[in-house]
């Protein structure tokens, strides 16, 4: 929820995490389905018209991911992106299915 603040006793009804700092948790085994994540987000903004993408909050999920994923991307950056642009294909291909049950082929 982009308007939830946190308080110290409320929790998100969402629970995005990547688009809470307050809350996040991110731990070594939140990578893959992180990159996952983003791979969708960037098919997402490839495929919807840029201002639709911009006042949405897919862009602040795309950018609080990102940041989740730097501390491997500094440590391996190739595997990171290769892992995203395999996941894109996937997605693409139809071998993967997008978590909104887009496809990522432009049927926005």
């Amino acid at each position: 929820d982009p308007t939830f603040e946190a308080d110290g006793t409320k929790t998100c009804r969402r629970h995005r995490c990547t688009l809470c700092h307050e809350n996040a948790i991110i731990t070594a085994d939140s990578y893959p389905g992180l990159m996952l994540r983003q791979a969708e987000l960037e098919l997402d903004q490839e495929n919807m018209p840029l201002k639709a993408f911009m006042n949405s909050d897919l862009d602040a999920e795309l950018e609080n991911t990102r940041s989740a994923l730097s501390p491997l991307l500094k440590s391996d950056p190739l595997k990171v992106m290769q892992t995203i642009e395999s996941y894109k294909g996937e997605i693409r291909s139809g071998r993967r299915r997008h978590a909104a049950g887009e496809s990522g082929s432009g049927s926005f």
